[in-house]
């Protein structure tokens, strides 16, 4: 199972008509892993409100994804 780590933008349905927000998404190895690149990446998204999740993707292996919010 691969593991991501996303973070993204959340616009207002105003702007969500005219922009497109910023996001990422990173494979990480571990929860662990995915903390020490999110001090790295999270000051990319200064100034804006953003969620971060970790995406636990199992289409390789025929399972449904699933996600789990990072705080």
């Amino acid at each position: 199972m691969k593991i991501y780590l996303e973070i993204t933008e959340l616009l207002s349905e105003a702007d969500s008509l005219i922009l497109q927000p910023l996001s990422m998404r990173v494979e990480v190895i571990d929860r662990d892993d995915a903390l020490a690149k999110l001090l790295i990446l999270e000051p990319f998204f200064a100034g804006r409100i953003y969620k971060k999740q970790l995406h636990f993707c199992g289409h390789a292996e025929g399972l449904p994804c699933t996600t789990e919010e990072v705080l």
